[in-house]
């Protein structure tokens, strides 16, 4: 009887937790370049930053000319923290320890979406746009490797 109860007060407490979960969605633009060129292929996340695991609510890759746009959205009760995550190899030595270890590693670049850019809605009304930001000159950027078979967003340093 116990288990019973205790099984009906969880289900009807998380189904509460379900009704005050809002769709909020942000979407994130710009064209990525490298030493000047357009970076061509560059992967692009739009994360919501968690405590523990971050969700993904978009990803891609630059085009040709180096631009992309993301959008997403993202079931939550407090006001969603959108990250623009960029994995790239401009001007990217590899390590000697990276070489026969089956070890792929990126630079990785961190841009935070400002609240104004975030919508309690399923759609994205104006994207936050980055303008264009040369991947050669950054400060603060980490690596970030991963294991061949796995997804970027799988290992984090």
């Amino acid at each position: 009887m116990r288990v019973l109860i205790f099984l009906l007060y969880m289900s009807s407490y998380y189904g509460v937790l379900g009704l005050l979960n809002l769709k909020q969605s942000a979407g994130v633009e710009g064209k990525l370049h490298c030493n000047g060129q357009p970076a061509k292929g560059v992967e692009v996340q739009l994360l919501e930053k968690e405590p523990f695991f971050d969700a993904l609510m978009a990803k891609g890759r630059t085009d040709t000319n180096g631009f992309f746009k993301l959008g997403g959205s993202a079931n939550e009760m407090t006001i969603i923290e959108p990250e623009l995550v960029i994995h790239h190899k401009c001007n990217y030595k590899n390590p000697p320890k990276e070489k026969g270890t089956g070890l792929i590693c990126f630079k990785k670049y961190i841009i935070q979406v400002p609240s104004r850019y975030i919508y309690r809605a399923d759609r994205v009304y104006s994207y936050f746009d980055i303008g264009v930001l040369e991947l050669s000159k950054l400060n603060g950027e980490k690596t970030f490797c991963k294991w061949r078979d796995l997804r970027p967003w799988d290992i984090r340093l």
